[in-house]
This record gives C-alpha cells, structure tokens and sequence, in this order.
C-alpha cells in the first residue's frame, strides 16, 4: 500500500473511495476524486497512482505510464506503482523497460508470486526465454501446483524445440487446470511439431470448446490439417480465426501458406500481403512470399524480395539458404553455393553430420591429408555430386565417403581412391571433414566448371548379363519412373501418377520396363489393364539395390523419369535419360534449356503450366517417335 504521509484523514478516505469506485470500473469517479485530491495536495502520490492504475484499466498506456511516473518521483519505493508502471511499458510494448519494473519490484519482495509471472512475461515478449526459465523455475519451487507456470515453462520450452518435455509440462498444467484453452493451444504446437497431428487437432479442438472465441487454435488446426491433405477444411479453419480476427497475421500466413500447397500461388500471394501490412517484419510470410513468387515465375521480383528479407533479418538462415536456390536455379553459382551453406542452421536439416573436434574443410591445401565427407538428403543428391570425391583425391587427400550402406556396393565403382564407409563404422582420425552438397562451393563451381565427364559411376559387369535375361530382347527398350520419395515439401509437384506415362505404351516398337521402386509401386496393378508395362523378377529386392538398378539400366536404350534419384543414376551412368520437370523445377535444372550441363546424356522436357503433365508427355511422346539409341 502507498504510505502517502501527505494526505489528510478526509482525502485519504476520498482516496479508498475512488479505489472502491476503480473495483467497479466506474473510472470517471475515481478519476474525479483523485483530482479533486490533488487540487487540494498536488503532491499526492496515490493519487497519481490510481489516476494511472484507471488509465491503465481504459487501456490506455501512455497516459497510465505519465501519470505513474509522477506518483513515483514523490514515492519512489512504492512496489504497487513500480509493478503497474512495468504493465504500462508492456502495453506500450516496451518489455525491456518492463523488465526492469518488474525485476525492481521482484528485488523488493523475493518470491513474489504475483511479480514473478510479470517479470517471466516480460523475458519472453523479448525473446530472452533462456532468462525466464529462472524465474518460472522459481515459481514452481514455490508452488509446485502452479498450472499457469507450467503452462510458461512448456511455452518456454518449445522455443528451444524441447518439444517432448514441453507436452509434459502442458499435460501438467492441464492435470491441474482442466480449463485451460492457452495450455491446449501451446501443447496443440508441440503435438503438431512432433507431426502428431491428429492428437494436435484434438487439442486444438478442445481449446476452441473452451473458449469459442480464441482465434489461435483455429489458425493452428489449418495448419495441422493440410498436413493430413485435407485442404477445404483447413481453409475453413483460417478463415474461422479470420472472421473472429482479421488483424490475426499467423491466421493470414497459415492460409496462405495452406495455398500454396494446393499450388494456388496468387490467392496465397494475397494471403501474405494481408500479413506483412499488419506485420511487416513477419519473416514467415516474407518468406512464403517470395517462394509464391519463385513458383509463378516472377523470379526477379523473388530476389529482391529475398534481398529484401536478409537486410530485415540477416541471421535468418531459412531466408538465405531460400535465396541460395533461387541464385543456383538462375544460374548465379557461386553466390548461391555461398548461400547454401546456412542450410545448417535451418530446422530442416536437423543435424550436420560429421565428428566433433575435426575441422571443417573450406578449400584450403589439402595434399598429404585425410578428409571424411558426409553425404545428406537423397540418394540422388549422393549420386549428382559424388562426381566431386576424384576430385579430391586429385588435390593429393585420402578420401573416405560416409554413405548410406544401401549405396556402398555401387559408389565403390567411383574410384579406387575414394574408401566407402557407413555411418555407425568406426571413422579413423581425419585431417578434415566435410558435407557432400559443401563441395561445389569449396570447389568454386561456376556453370563453366561443373565437372560433366561421364559415366562416373559403373554397373557391375556380371549384373548386367544377368539382367540382361530378363529385359526385353525386342523392340525399343524404355525404362520409366514416376514417383519419387514422397515424404517431404521437395516431391511437390514433381512427381507424377503412373497413368500419365500411358500414352507412351502406345508408341509402336516402345517396351516399357519399370524401374520403379517401393513409393509408387501400387499404381502398376491399377494400370495393368491400359498401359503395358514389364515387370522385371527380383528386381531392387536386396538391400544394396542401386547395383540392380544400374545394371538394368545398361540394358535400355533410354530412361524416361520423374526428378529423382533414378534421374541422376542414369546420368552418372551416361545412360540417355529423359527428365519430367515442373514448371518452376528444382535448383539443379536450371531454367529454359533442354540440357542439362550435369549430365551430357541428359534430355529435359518442361511444364510450361503448372500440373500440365499431360501436355510434357505428349511432347515425350513426338520425341520417343523419332529417337534411335546409338
């Protein structure tokens, strides 16, 4: 309480009567009251103090926040006028001048319960979440029954991706406070982290019956439910967070980003504008922004919009590896190689692989030295860039590749000078290290430098005799793939259904093989009865079935596939392949040309609308009709 020596008997009691008036918010007789005090005592602290406290209450904080200051220059001490000031500056979104409020007042009365939930607040409006797991853990040593700190430590938590220990904490909260819609939100974001979104929707759901009007968990739903394909009502969910608030950016961003991935890239673009004029340093949708426009072919606006979002936030590694492939894919190489590296630092890749201690490789002499390289992401990625081991064994180093094993059985045809290992073998102590994808920046590959001799990679002699008994003697021998991994944002859209290569079985003298394996294989019973399509016997059973596949494709006139791995082993292997790519396709390809200056045996055929697959086989189809293997 204000001990305000100041006052007399009659204005101390018009005081208590003006702070029984603000209970019942009947702020213009409060206000009244402590004006007429100050008529009479212009140095009345408390007066000042509950002029502020009813700014505060009207939501109006730079008023509340003068009035405050007043009060404190006659009282400094008082801890209640401190800890309103620091609720004043946080509504004015002053959080590190809260903080400090906050933390005097904490100092001033240890272990208060009531601050300390101001004070973790404030941290955590900064970013400062580290910080606020003291006070929270405080909190807890107190109370060991407190939900709402709970609640804090599982939200604290998520921001480090604990996401595990995080539902734990939400699930305590909700052990002790049943209605709780915030907890059910948060715990909802780490469930749909986790990709367990049929337990995120269910949580998101139960927050929307406690309070139907919380916009969050109906934004969050939409997410989690065009992750599960079920686009229409994801939509339905945004615009239900819309509706009860359009000033809402994450619910303008999630739609969008919901569009996107149905490929309606100017109704997501709308979605995005929506966001950045309400927060125009929202990263997220800065980002998506840009991708929209990559996909439309609007790629000059793309980097300057990506220029534009590194000078906003230049340590966002997201943005700047995004800026990277935009660079590859216009031909811009070394900038973009650059750019690539901050991969790293990007949720996607979750974890660099390598040995601790050993140093990085960045191109520097390397004659006489041992270096462990890592391969990442696809096997197709392995097989474009593996080009690059020789390469290193050319500058003098013992080279060791850490590989999947299903690939060690084809890559030990690379060169005699390149070891192949797994990744739970015991590496001997290396000079350096380094990943695959790292290399063509070490290397400082411009499209005038990219090493293209091939074949690279070998099938095995004696595989190709016994697959040659089972490949079709007669006729033109095509073999076709149309599905690549699906799990993942890189598949969308490059992929295609089986039936979209039908049109090719009518071709006269055309035998198509299937070199498809394990994702799309379900497709080929369905369209036993349009198209005709061998079977090969065994084909890709064993664990190392690279070999196989290799082997077939020595024993085919040409190769007609989807972007994916079966692409770049047919290239590696000089076998003439056709490559099916999207209208705005991935990095590597390039834009506008039929070639591809990775693979000299390399044919592309191109989209020029997106989803038009139609369209890119009958050309595949005019083409097959005039082509002879050499």
């Amino acid at each position: 309480m204000n001990r305000d020596t100041t006052l007399r008997p009659s204005d101390a009691q018009v005081l208590n009567n003006a702070e029984r008036a603000l209970a019942r918010r009947l702020f213009r007789e409060a206000e009244d009251a402590c004006n007429a005090v100050l008529r009479r005592n212009p140095r009345s602290s408390r007066a000042y103090y509950l002029l502020g406290v009813s700014a505060l209450r009207q939501q109006k904080p730079a008023e509340a926040t003068r009035r405050l200051k007043k009060s404190l220059q006659i009282f400094p001490d008082d801890i209640n006028c401190i800890v309103a000031l620091g609720q004043s500056c946080m509504a004015e979104n002053r959080h590190g001048q809260a903080e400090e409020c906050f933390r005097k007042a904490s100092q001033m009365t240890r272990g208060n319960e009531k601050i300390l939930p101001l004070l973790v607040l404030s941290l955590m409006n900064q970013g400062k979440f580290r910080e606020a797991l003291g006070p929270v853990n405080q909190l807890l040593l107190a109370n060991p029954l407190n939900a709402d700190a709970f609640g804090k430590r599982g939200y604290i938590l998520q921001q480090f991706d604990k996401h595990r220990e995080a539902l734990g904490n939400f699930t305590r909260a909700l052990t002790l406070q049943p209605i709780f819609p915030e907890a059910l939100n948060n715990r909802g974001n780490s469930f749909k982290a986790l990709n367990r979104h049929i337990e995120a929707i269910k949580d998101y759901d139960e927050a929307i019956a406690q309070r139907p009007d919380y916009a969050l968990p109906y934004s969050n739903k939409g997410y989690s439910l065009q992750y599960l394909k079920r686009y229409d009502e994801a939509l339905e969910s945004c615009d239900l967070a819309l509706k009860l608030s359009n000033r809402f950016p994450d619910a303008h961003v999630n739609k969008g980003f919901i569009l996107q991935n149905m490929q309606r890239y100017e109704e997501a673009l709308t979605c995005f504008e929506r966001a950045l004029a309400i927060d125009g340093g929202n990263w997220t949708a800065m980002n998506n922004m840009a991708y929209c426009l990559r996909q439309l072919g609007r790629f000059d606006e793309s980097a300057d919009h990506y220029r534009r979002m590194s000078k906003i936030h230049p340590d966002h590694p997201e943005g700047l590896w995004n800026q990277g492939l935009l660079k590859l894919l216009m031909g811009d190489m070394p900038s973009g190689w650059s750019d690539m590296e901050w991969r790293w630092k990007c949720k996607e890749f979750i974890r660099k692989p390598g040995v601790k201690g050993v140093p990085e490789w960045l191109g520097q002499t390397i004659d006489g030295r041992s270096i462990a390289v890592f391969t990442e992401q696809g096997f197709g990625d392995v097989f474009q860039f593996c080009r690059y081991l020789p390469m290193l064994a050319d500058l003098g180093a013992k080279v060791t590749l850490v590989a999947p094993v299903a690939a060690h059985r084809l890559l030990s045809t690379l060169d005699q000078r390149v070891s192949i290992l797994g990744p739970k073998q015991t590496l001997a102590d290396m000079d350096y290290q380094c990943t695959l994808l790292s290399l063509p920046d070490r290397f400082k590959t411009e499209l005038s430098t990219i090493p293209a001799r091939t074949p690279y990679l070998f099938a095995e002699d004696e595989l190709v005799s016994q697959w040659k008994e089972r490949v079709p003697a007669k006729g033109l021998r095509v073999g076709i793939s149309w599905q690549g991994n699906p799990n993942g944002a890189v598949d969308q859209g490059r992929s295609f259904p089986l039936s979209k290569l039908a049109p090719l079985s009518k071709v006269k003298g055309v035998e198509l093989i299937s070199l498809q394996y394990m994702h799309g294989t379900d497709q080929i019973e369905k369209m036993s009865d349009r198209m005709s399509l061998h079977i090969l016997p065994g084909f890709n059973e064993r664990e190392d079935g690279f070999v196989d596949t290799a082997a077939v494709m020595k024993n085919l006139d040409l190769i007609i596939t989807s972007d994916s791995a079966p692409a770049h082993l047919a290239g590696a292997l000089n076998v003439p392949v056709w490559v099916l790519l999207k209208k705005v396709p991935d990095w590597r390809w390039l834009l506008d040309r039929e070639d591809s200056p990775w693979y000299p045996g390399m044919r592309l055929f191109r989209q020029s609308e997106d989803g038009d697959w139609a369209a890119v086989v009958a050309q595949v189809v005019d083409a097959l009709k005039g082509f002879s293997p050499k």
